[in-house]
């Protein structure tokens, strides 16, 4: 009797069949933790081995952008910082970085690799909440969805454990189980940042590589606090990839810089003369001036007291346009222009002088490319810091006539070199200059200045009073541009003293003839709000009011938001805090503001107005005042300010748009 076949198994009737073997799945569990093992273990000793080549390699095969595309390798210097990114031996990485560089999207393919490939957690840590908001959801979720190594994880890990990888929107994400935690670490408790406790963001979760962005704005001590959460790291190195636009010297990107055991800086060769330097906007792009100070000595300068630049490359010297408009990147020898070809055909090689602002170098120093292969053939990890600077002038992107006009005509100028050229500058910091400010005093206007342009009011609360400013504003015939008649408009005080309340505005609106008037929404805004919904500016047409609050806005001055006051909406401006301080001091320095004659520097003196002018000192992101010192008059100045700025771009068919903050 012919034996009967057996009917044969689909694979729906072996999964059916499994699944009833072992309810739990707790085969398929063990099954693919022993698979994740092997795989770290593998992926562990090939970059160890590999280093940044694979790096490199696996990003330009994989890697892909939250649009679905590919990176662009045009800039010269992207592969050889990506090597560097991505070898491990290379512990503890700072960068020191203009914007629109790249920066942000090689920290995401960074995290991409080690999730993907050496699957182990990784910890990203931002600034501030909202920045993390903003780059999570938006970028780095979508960047995933388009990496074809990190779909396959997902997918592996949703057929042996039934179930999805976490996705907390902003907070976790995991791929194939392999945790990756954004934490921010600011702080809005003041006790916790001076006593430098982390954010609860920072705390309880383990990282064994971790990424930091914008360090430069950390807290002090939190970049000690990140790399806290790496103490359960096995591997034979920690690896942290750090890095930020440049504060002020002394910050913490500029100390690590200094204090690193290598500096990797584009070094190039001149076609003309054959010099070798590293090439830095100090001394390529800018040229610098000896500049004698207040005490008689000389000092060495490319920006002004100001923060604009003293003199720069140019093929026109006739007058400033035709300066501005023949701006190019030179040779700090022969001072002729380094050519694209020249700077496309640099390299990363250390800089032992550590310097802001380009020098000479060696042309057999150490390179980038040789000490990445020396730490691959040695097995022996860097545990100090290495830094590399990334030439901002060495950009495609960067477009020299362009960046001398941004330069000349800023109104923030630390920002427009920290940002716009990458560079460490301490612009004002400290407290403002007294021979500078002493210079103001009695300083007499030009003989065509008759009749002001503005008559404008600042007004500062106080617990016990307020205080108030009248100002003439006369803003220069020359010019058509409204940001540059803001800016170099000279400004002179009429009046200074207390007032008892809002209300008495009105006296001197009649008095003083004044049109703009700036007032602080702080403390009493219910106050300042009502006084506010009665002079809206387009209701009436002497003494306009413009509410403020000054809060931390990023790359804003201002922007216009609608609160709720006592069941009433009233339009109030968020400013950036230091912004009109900053203005301030900026009009001291370059001799636009003019005080009344016969003014003494009184210390102590409370009523004294130089001396609420020279209380408060410029700090990394702030003002600060000394305890029991006073700078009303000062922020008074500060509301003039801003209330021209926001008047000149609400106007009705120009100016800027802004969205609501609420």
């Amino acid at each position: 009797m012919p034996a009967i076949p057996l009917p044969r198994l689909t694979a729906s009737n072996q999964q059916a069949i499994a699944k009833a073997n072992d309810p739990m799945g707790m085969e398929g569990r063990r099954s693919f933790a022993n698979e994740m093992t092997k795989a770290r273990a593998a992926g562990i000793e090939r970059w160890y081995r590999e280093g940044g080549k694979f790096f490199l390699a696996w990003v330009k095969e994989h890697y892909r952008r939250w649009t679905g595309e590919p990176l662009n390798w045009d800039e010269p210097y992207a592969e050889e910082a990506y090597l560097l990114r991505g070898n491990p031996w290379v512990e503890k990485l700072m960068e020191e970085k203009g914007g629109q560089v790249g920066y942000s999207e090689s920290m995401i393919a960074i995290a991409s690799f080690v999730l993907a490939v050496v699957r182990v957690s990784v910890g990203y840590g931002f600034e501030q909440e909202r920045k993390m908001r903003d780059l999570t959801a938006p970028r780095i979720q979508p960047a995933f969805s388009h990496i074809q190594p990190i779909q396959q994880l997902l997918l592996r890990y949703k057929d042996a454990l039934r179930r999805e990888d976490t996705d907390s929107k902003d907070r976790k994400i995991t791929v194939g189980a392999v945790p990756l935690t954004f934490f921010y670490t600011s702080t809005s408790s003041a006790k916790t940042s001076q006593e430098r406790q982390a954010p609860a963001s920072m705390t309880s979760f383990e990282a064994w590589v971790v990424i930091g962005d914008e360090v430069e704005a950390w807290p002090t001590g939190t970049l000690d606090i990140a790399m806290e959460r790496q103490s359960a790291c096995t591997m034979p190195t920690k690896p942290l990839r750090a890095g930020s636009t440049p504060g002020a010297e002394g910050g913490i990107v500029d100390a690590q810089v200094k204090g690193s055991k290598y500096l990797f800086q584009w070094r190039v060769t001149c076609p003309h003369c054959q010099t070798t330097q590293f090439l830095h906007p100090f001394g390529n792009f800018l040229k610098a001036k000896d500049v004698e100070l207040e005490d008689g000595s000389k000092e060495r300068q490319f920006i002004d007291i100001t923060g604009r630049p003293h003199d720069w490359f140019c093929r026109n010297q006739t007058d400033l346009e035709s300066r501005t408009a023949t701006a190019y990147v030179g040779c700090i020898e022969c001072e002729e222009q380094l050519t694209w070809e020249a700077i496309a055909s640099g390299c990363f090689a250390d800089n032992p002088h550590r310097s802001q602002e380009a020098v000479k170098a060696d042309p057999d120093g150490l390179t980038l490319r040789q000490l990445c292969d020396r730490v691959l053939q040695e097995r022996l990890p860097i545990h100090e810091w290495v830094a590399l600077r990334l030439p901002r002038v060495a950009s495609k992107l960067f477009e020299p006539v362009e960046r001398i006009r941004k330069l000349t005509t800023t109104k923030n100028p630390a920002d427009a070199i920290q940002q716009g050229l990458g560079v460490s500058v301490s612009i004002g910091m400290g407290k403002i200059s007294l021979p500078r400010l002493l210079r103001c005093i009695g300083a007499p206007l030009a003989e065509e200045l008759i009749k002001p342009d503005l008559v404008v009011m600042g007004v500062d609360q106080g617990t016990a009073a307020n205080w108030a400013m009248v100002q003439h504003w006369y803003l220069p015939t020359d010019e058509k541009d409204l940001e540059q008649q803001w800016l170099k408009a000279h400004v002179q005080v009429v009046w200074y003293g207390q007032i008892a309340g809002l209300d008495e505005i009105d006296d001197f609106v009649a008095r003083y003839d004044i049109d703009l008037v700036g007032i602080d929404g702080e403390p009493e805004i219910q106050t300042a709000a009502a006084y506010a919904r009665k002079h809206q500016p387009r209701k009436v047409k002497k003494g306009k009011v413009y509410l403020f609050d000054q809060v931390h806005l990023k790359g804003q001055e201002w922007k216009e938001t609608v609160r709720i006051s006592q069941k009433q909406k009233v339009k109030m401006y968020a400013m950036h805090r230091t912004w009109g301080l900053d203005a301030v001091r900026d009009r001291i320095n370059r001799s636009l503001l003019h005080l009344p004659a016969g003014l003494v520097y009184e210390p102590k003196d409370p009523q004294n107005l130089l001396y609420h002018y020279l209380t408060s000192e410029r700090m990394q992101g702030k003002w600060a005042e000394p305890e029991g010192e006073p700078d009303h008059l000062m922020h008074a100045d500060n509301f003039c300010q801003a209330a021209v700025h926001v008047n000149f771009f609400t106007k009705k068919g120009g100016g800027l748009s802004f969205s609501s903050m609420d």
